[in-house]
């Protein structure tokens, strides 16, 4: 069966067995939460065919394992992630947020 890639903005909740073909445009640095527990994190900005911005966010030892996949301009298919609500005060994202494991192209 042939992938079917979507854009960004036509993953909802509820899609069964969707692809997302993204690029990666921004890398941050790895940062330190704060609070009680601190972990580490480390952001990503990805844009898809249709320039739909999607902030990543990768934390604690999950880090090494996405960091060597998601490197600058470098494309990446993002597959059947469990999807939650992004909040309203980012109006310039993607109103989906992807809890992901990712396979590289």
């Amino acid at each position: 069966m042939a992938r079917r890639y979507l854009p960004v903005n036509e993953v909802i909740e509820g899609v069964k067995g969707w692809t997302v073909l993204a690029q990666v445009v921004e890398i941050g640095h790895v940062q330190l939460s704060q609070g009680a527990r601190p972990v580490n994190y480390h952001r990503f900005l990805l844009t898809d065919s249709e320039g739909t911005k999607v902030s990543a966010v990768i934390y604690g030892n999950d880090i090494q394992f996405f960091v060597a996949m998601l490197m600058l301009f470098r494309r990446c298919y993002i597959s059947s992630a469990a999807l939650r609500k992004a909040e309203s005060r980012y109006p310039g994202y993607c109103r989906a947020c992807f809890s992901f494991r990712g396979t590289g192209s």
